[in-house]
């Protein structure tokens, strides 16, 4: 009896790790093909690798928010931490050449330089965690995160031609929307600060092609908010009557909304490197 005994518990040792050993899927040259616990791994977007092989191809997916770093850490071999990330900063210059004013005999030729410069802010940050479940190569995951967005947008202008008595209205070049009308230009325009966010649920799959290496797709759902504070712009024009430049600030009413809605349109598609 005493060796039965120590037979079942010697067995009892060795049998739950042949069984976990068996679990974990090796390639032929051992290496592990799923990520394990402690593992990280960084997403990127793979509709431009569909783009290289099928100039034809339209994939109908987005990424989870473009430009958008997104990782992820296992706690375990079922369940993982996601991060998406994004801290945008941009500068963009316009130039245009406007007739100069005031010439005795007007040359088209003769000009001077009217300038647009736009500086924008994109900030991204989410949090959220995966469980996963599957068979062999082909998993199965799905899960919820958080996620905050805040942007901002200021234009600012400067032109060759200036104000005075004898021009009250200098010829001046329309980038688009910094000429409100005939004797009037804006010098600036700050557009509100827009906050978002939301929780997003998404389900979604990956196949493990090679070790450590997928590609998945996912869909998500759910609520999702927005907000614009007020903004500015300050349009200069010559007051007649005063004999001087005159500088007003007018309002941008600000707007806000929220939805429930899918929260990555068509869904996603990316490769995923784990190590």
């Amino acid at each position: 009896m005493k060796n039965i005994i120590i037979i079942i518990a010697f067995l009892c040792g060795i049998v739950p790790n042949v069984i976990s050993q068996d679990t974990v899927l090796t390639s032929k040259k051992g290496i592990p093909i799923l990520p394990q616990k402690g593992d990280w791994a960084i997403g990127i977007d793979a509709r431009p690798f569909a783009n290289f092989f099928n100039s034809n191809s339209n994939v109908g997916f987005n990424f989870i928010n473009d430009n958008t770093f997104f990782g992820k850490k296992f706690i375990n071999n079922n369940t993982a931490y996601r991060a998406r990330v994004r801290i945008g900063f941009n500068q963009f210059n316009n130039e245009f050449y406007s007739m100069e004013d005031g010439q005795i005999i007007p040359d088209p030729n003769v000009t001077v330089t009217d300038k647009q410069n736009i500086n924008t802010m994109d900030i991204t940050v989410g949090f959220g965690i995966e469980k996963r479940k599957g068979y062999g190569r082909l998993q199965g995951f799905y899960g919820a995160e958080v996620f905050v967005t805040v942007e901002t947008q200021n234009e600012n202008y400067t032109y060759g031609n200036d104000f005075s008595m004898t021009n009250p209205n200098p010829t001046s070049h329309n980038f688009g929307h910094n000429i409100p009308g005939a004797g009037g230009r804006y010098s600036y325009i700050e557009d509100g600060i827009t906050f978002g966010g939301g929780i997003r649920g998404f389900l979604g799959v990956e196949y493990f092609f090679a070790p450590k290496i997928s590609v998945g797709g996912e869909f998500g759902w759910g609520p999702g908010f927005g907000f614009t504070s007020e903004g500015k712009k300050k349009c200069k024009s010559w007051d007649i009557q005063n004999n001087s430049l005159k500088t007003e600030t007018e309002k941008i009413a600000g707007s806000n909304g929220w939805g429930f809605d899918n929260g990555n349109l068509g869904g996603v598609v990316y490769f995923m490197f784990h190590f």
